[in-house]
Parts: C-alpha cells; structure tokens; sequence
C-alpha cells in the first residue's frame, strides 16, 4: 500500500535508508565524494593510480633480457624472474596497507593540553596557540611518515632479502617521497600560516586598499610554486636513479602512504569552519567565536599542506602513468621538437586551465542560486521576523540541499567530457607521440596551476584571519 500510494522511490528509500537510496541513485563515486569530500575522494583515486603505475612498470625495472622482455623457457632464471616480478607488483599494496595502520597510529598520537588564563591573556596568544596546534598536527604526520618508512624497509627486506641492493633502492625511493611531501607541506605551512611574513604581507597591503591586497596575494601564490616545483624536480631525479620509473612510481605510493593522517588535517579546515558559524549563528560568547576563527585559521594552513601533499604525489603519479602509456603504445621518446608533438603539449597545458574556469564559474552559478533560494525563504517564511504582523516559519532546508546536489552532478558534466574527449581527439588526429605530448603539457601546467592556486587561496583567507584577530593593527602600532 505505501508503494502504491507514495511511489517507489519513496518506498525505497525508507525502507533502505537514506544513505543506500543515495548510493543507488547517484552512483557509488557521487556518494563516496559526498560522504568523505572532495579531498578524500581525489587522493584515493590518486592512490590507486600510483599502484597502478608502479604494477604496470614492475617488468620494466628488471629489464629481462636486457631489451625489458622476461627470460625464455622454464629455468632458474625465469623462475627467479616471476618471483620478482611478483615481489614488485605486490610491494606497492603492502606499503598501502601498513601505511593505513601508521596513519591510525599518527591520528591518535595528536595530543594538546588546555592552555592557562595566563596565556590566554598574553598578547600574542593566537601566534602560539597556533604554533602548539601545527607542532601536534606536525608531530603525527612525523611520526606516522617515520613508521611508515620503518616498516617499509621490513616488507622490502622480506621480499627481496635483506642482502639485495634492490631493498634499499627502494627504500631509498619510498623515503624521498615522504620527504618531499614533508618538505611541501612545510613549505606550504610558511606560505599560507599568518605567523610568517607572505601572508602578513597581504594583509599589510590591505591598508591601502583592494587591488594592493588581490595584486600581492597573486604574486605570494605565483611565487610559491617554486620552492615545491624544486623539491619535486630533486625527487624525480633521485627515483629515476634508484628505481627508473618504477622508484617514481613507489615514490608516489610513498607520499601517500600515510594518506589518513594527512587527510585528517585536510577535513580539519572545514569542521573548524562550519563550527564557527553554528557559533556565531547561535550567539555564543564572544570567546567561543574568537576560539572557532583561530582553528578556522589553522585549518586553513593544513588544508592548503594537505593539498600539497595530494599535488605532489599526482605529479610522481602522472609521470609514472605517462611511462606506462609509452610502454603499452611502444612508444620510445617524445620528441617536443615536432611540430605535432609541440602543438599537442600546448593544447595540453591549456586543459588545467580550461577545468579550473569551468569549476570556478560553476561555483559561482551554484551560489548565486542558493544565495537566491535562501532570500526567497527569508521573504515568504518571514525566518528573519522582519514582519511583525506573520508567523516566522520554518526553513526549507531540502531545497537548498537539492540545489547543491544538483549543481554539483550537472555542472561536471562539462569538465568530465572533456576530459574524455580531448585525449582522443589528440591521438586520432596526430599520434601517439602527440597525445604523449599533451599529458606533458598537461602535467607540467596544471602542478603549476595547482600550487599557485592552493596557496594564494589560503594566504588570502589567513590574511583576513590575521587581521580579524588584530594582527595588523600590532603590527601597524610597532611601525
């Protein structure tokens, strides 16, 4: 009777719940990133590249018979050649798994204490309540990265021997990746903290009105993509030469492999912020607000290190996945001197560029919506009590919600297509060498359109961190 009556969605979704009708609606890729983020969702398809990468090009490491083909027949060699290409193909998921376990113990390991009235009342309270919090959040990426390398040396060892050179090669591959992610975030930490001066420096050129501020917040992301860029530039070089592309490849799963504890600090930034705002919503204390915007600023910094280690290693990923697809289409070099080929990178590095537009505007298209929905309930609900004479009515919140789910499937659509279409439209117009082209454009752009834009955007915001807490006008007054 009830399916009859209310239909069947509805009945499905009763009886099933919420979540499941969900998930059976709108895809189980739609509900994963709704449910655990965006972040979480890219890094986990960033994750599974990287193995991918890394099983793909396991044959390629040994070489075989000098010419990257297995040995022939059924003898010693050969079988000590499946082996090892079984040991290869299987390191990659051990990393992952013990690197789930070290993020488990990273995550706990974060531990703070409740500051004093005594420093509470200091001056510069908010600069050390912020360096306590990034030195706890640091210590578990720290510690989790450390374990994840103790135990790495132990699965390498176990299945190639402790004696091989091979074990420590990649090892040596696994410990660069999580440096360079380390070195990232902690260059990622000075350029969006408002303890160090890049941010400062933004909010100082606020005195002066809005282009000072805009101009320096784009130069502060501009420049940035140095230091990240160098770091990534001495990784891939030392992988090469320990491990080819396959080192490179377990690089990547390197960085990632403490992925729970870095993501936890990337979803940290959002919770302190939404927090404030039920704070502020709800008329709390004055205090409570003050405590909200200075976690809000902290999860600024770890959201913007959170994403570098996520462009990091889609970097040493994309560069392994490119040796993949030269080695399944035999393809031995990328001639950027062709016209064809050279044509191909440009037409590539305008794509991150092109998806970035695409996204940005469609934010923009979804917010002014939801903008215009809630006026329209403040209006005919009179939630705001404007009107004396009508009863303030309730929120239609599964409205807005509608409005944002349906943006966020529908306005995708677009990136989504093109990002099929353009890799065929490369190689059945050119070649494959051309196609190999346009990934390199592809890469190369978007790692610099990536870190500009994650860090000038958490610089800005902890800018206006910095002076809603009164930073600026200190530093006004010292002047």
């Amino acid at each position: 009777y009830q399916r009859r009556v209310h239909g069947k969605q509805w009945y499905q979704r009763r009886v099933h719940g919420k979540q499941w009708y969900q998930r059976r609606v709108h895809g189980k890729q739609w509900y994963q990133r709704r449910v655990h983020g965006k972040q979480w969702y890219q890094r986990r398809v960033h994750g599974v590249g990287s193995i991918i990468a890394a099983i793909q090009l396991a044959p390629a490491l040994l070489q075989g018979d000098g010419n990257g083909n297995a040995p022939d027949g059924t003898g010693s060699d050969y079988q000590q050649y499946k082996a090892d290409i079984s040991a290869l193909i299987a390191l990659p998921f051990w990393m992952a798994g013990f690197g789930i376990m070290c993020s488990i113990v990273g995550i706990f390991a974060v531990r703070t204490s409740e500051p004093s009235e005594e420093e509470k009342a200091a001056e510069d309270f908010s600069d050390k309540m912020q360096h306590k919090l990034l030195g706890a959040i640091n210590w578990a990426i720290r510690g989790a990265a450390l374990l994840s390398t103790i135990l790495t040396l132990v699965t390498c060892g176990l299945l190639f021997g402790f004696s091989a050179s091979i074990t420590y090669q990649l090892w040596g591959c696994t410990i660069v990746g999580l440096v360079s992610g380390l070195a990232i975030g902690e260059f990622t930490e000075y350029s969006t903290s408002f303890m160090h001066k890049p941010t400062q420096s933004i909010a100082k050129k606020s005195r002066f009105g809005h282009a000072g501020s805009i101009i320096q917040g784009l130069g502060v992301g501009m420049i940035t993509t140095s230091v990240p860029v160098m770091i990534l530039f001495a990784a891939i070089i030392a992988c090469y030469s320990l491990g080819n592309m396959y080192g490179i490849a377990i690089a990547a799963v390197g960085m990632l492999s403490t992925l729970g504890v870095t993501l936890a600090t990337d979803a940290f930034g959002p919770v302190a912020d939404n927090a404030g705002g039920i704070a502020e919503m709800a008329y709390l204390p004055e205090e409570v607000r003050e405590t909200t915007d200075g976690l809000d600023a902290l999860g600024n910094t770890t959201a913007a290190t959170g994403k570098g280690f996520a462009i990091g290693s889609a970097v040493l990923t994309s560069l392994a996945l490119l040796a993949a697809f030269k080695t399944a289409a035999s393809i031995t070099t990328i001639d950027v001197s062709k016209s064809t080929v050279l044509a191909a990178a440009l037409f590539g590095a305008m794509l991150p560029s092109i998806f970035a537009a695409l996204t940005m505007m469609a934010v923009g298209r979804s917010a002014a919506d939801m903008i215009g929905e809630v006026r329209r309930q403040f209006k005919e609900y009179n939630l705001l009590g404007t009107d004396p004479n009508r009863k303030i009515g309730t929120p239609d919140c599964d409205t807005c919600i509608a409005i944002s789910t349906k943006a966020s499937l529908q306005e995708m659509v677009i990136p989504g297509f093109l990002a099929i279409v353009a890799p065929l439209f490369i190689g059945y117009l050119l070649n494959g060498e051309s196609l190999g082209g346009m990934l390199v454009g592809g890469i190369t752009s978007g790692c610099m359109l990536a870190i500009y834009m994650a860090n000038a955007g958490g610089a800005w915001d902890n800018a206006k961190k910095w002076i809603e807490a009164g930073g600026l006008m200190k530093a006004y007054n010292k002047e």
